[in-house]
């Protein structure tokens, strides 16, 4: 086969996989008990402080089989509350992502002192994934979503090589490069918005660190996380590969 027909057949393949399918997507209740739905494969893995029985860390599933994904998530800091919170309002992006996969009630707060963390560990650093983290706060309290008793949340990426802001249109941060998202958590029912990274890359490690912290609530400080949702992304340029490998191998053999 000619050089002439590989560049044509690179130049096919290569977009087909772009915006390919999450190898997996794992979800996350941080305030769960068992009184409370279970939609698939989701954990429930909350901050080891003020716990009521579950797990602080462990592994990731595949939501759609319960499969183990290899990566770990520690969740520290704060409390958690099962009986506040909720899914913010249909047609949001937090309803998007999260209705039918978690249990919107209970939610993780924090207080001005201590910062909330989720360490993530296991993440492949082969350069053949990418990850896309979604997280989401809501107190549900139409009081603190004032701007007079406001209470805001800071979502904050650190210790991977990339990543993409790609959070909610009226959250506020400045742009993709930006590693942290603001958002008024005490009222995200009417906006569900969320704070999301793309194309996160993880350092040497294969660590991510994604700390919640006071945004500048007005008055006394109290952020929230309800859940998140972290899916494994094959690079195009990966899997363009694997599909032209497999082409040339059939042309080969029909060739024969």
């Amino acid at each position: 086969m000619s050089k002439k027909c590989l560049v044509v057949l690179a130049v096919l393949i290569v977009p087909m996989f772009a915006g390919a399918a999450p190898l997996w997507t794992a979800y996350n209740d941080l305030a769960w008990t068992n009184t409370q739905a279970t939609y698939g494969g989701e954990t429930h893995y909350a901050t080891s402080t003020d716990q009521d029985g579950l797990p602080s860390n462990g592994e990731l599933k595949n939501w759609s089989d319960g499969v183990g994904v290899g990566v770990n998530v520690a969740v520290s800091g704060g409390g958690y509350v099962v009986s506040h919170g909720a899914m913010p309002n249909a047609g949001t992006d937090a309803y998007n992502a999260f209705n039918g996969k978690i249990d919107g009630v209970g939610e993780m707060d924090y207080n001005a002192v201590e910062n909330g963390q989720l360490l993530f560990t296991g993440m492949d650093t082969s350069g053949a994934i990418t990850y896309e983290l979604t997280i989401f706060g809501c107190r549900n309290n139409a009081t603190y979503g004032q701007p007079a008793t406001a209470r805001v949340t800071d979502f904050i990426i650190s210790d991977v090589d990339a990543f993409a802001n790609n959070s909610s249109v009226g959250a506020d941060f400045s742009g993709v490069g930006d590693n942290s998202t603001v958002i008024t958590n005490g009222y995200n029912t009417l906006d569900g918005f969320v704070a999301k990274f793309t194309g996160i890359v993880p350092g040497e490690d294969g660590d991510m660190l994604i700390t919640v912290a006071d945004g500048g609530s007005v008055t006394s400080a109290g952020f929230y996380a309800n859940g998140f949702m972290l899916e494994a992304i094959p690079e195009p340029s990966t899997m363009a590969l694997f599909g032209l490998g497999g082409l040339l191998l059939f042309l080969r053999r029909r060739k024969k």
